[in-house]
């Protein structure tokens, strides 16, 4: 990959990924807006309104650069309604990534992570900052995992979850679809789906909550 269109271009986030592809030396073709600027936007010259998107912009992979789950979601079924049908796999040279991982499309990995031997990174799932994946462990789609997060081995993330900065997944646990585990949170045994807990260890707080995965934040 050497060119790119950046999807949802105004949201802050879009920093982060732009660091990334500029040590990756790809060429951000343009960057499109779904919504108002939420950052400078410098160093990406080519800044076009969703009506402006062109047959021949879609034939170039895009990424989408939202942290949270659903409104990542949102925004891939917007880049899908204007003709994107290929999502680019973005790794920042300084992350390490198993020889045996196993990844879908439009997953983001950034800066100084690691993801161990077997692990699966499904379609479009984000890994933050300085994040251990341990072997044998499954993000599933829309799957977040924040800045500094430990996930241990054979554990999974579902669907939509967001792991908050800081927190531990202790081995064999599981995150359910659409959850939310707190910042710093220390988890020890399963998380049901669309739940929110927090603390050390973790507690639950929230039953029943719509959802990062579904439903846009």
């Amino acid at each position: 990959m050497d060119r790119l269109v950046i999807f949802g271009a105004q949201n802050v986030y879009t920093a982060e990924l732009f660091e990334t592809l500029r040590r990756l030396d790809v060429e951000i073709v343009a960057g499109v807006l779904t919504g108002g600027p939420e950052w400078s936007m410098s160093g990406i010259t080519c800044v076009l309104q969703e009506d402006e998107v062109s047959a021949d912009l879609t034939a170039v992979p895009a990424a989408t650069p939202h942290i949270v789950p659903g409104t990542r979601k949102a925004i891939v079924a917007q880049a899908r309604e204007k003709g994107f049908r290929r999502f680019a796999n973005i790794f920042d040279p300084t992350s390490i990534i198993a020889s045996s991982v196993v990844t879908g499309m439009g997953i983001y990995v950034n800066a100084g992570s690691v993801i161990g031997a077997t692990a699966k990174i499904d379609d479009h799932a984000y890994i933050n900052r300085s994040v251990s994946i341990g072997h044998h462990t499954l993000i599933e789609e829309y799957g977040t995992v924040g800045p500094g997060v430990t996930v241990a081995s054979n554990c999974a993330v579902g669907r939509g979850a967001f792991i908050g900065a800081g927190a531990v997944i202790a081995p064999s646990c599981v995150v359910g679809a659409n959850s939310v585990v707190g910042a710093g949170t220390v988890v020890i045994k399963d998380v049901p789906d669309n739940t929110i807990v927090v603390g050390n260890p973790a507690r639950v707080i929230k039953e029943g909550v719509q959802g990062y995965g579904d439903t846009p934040v």
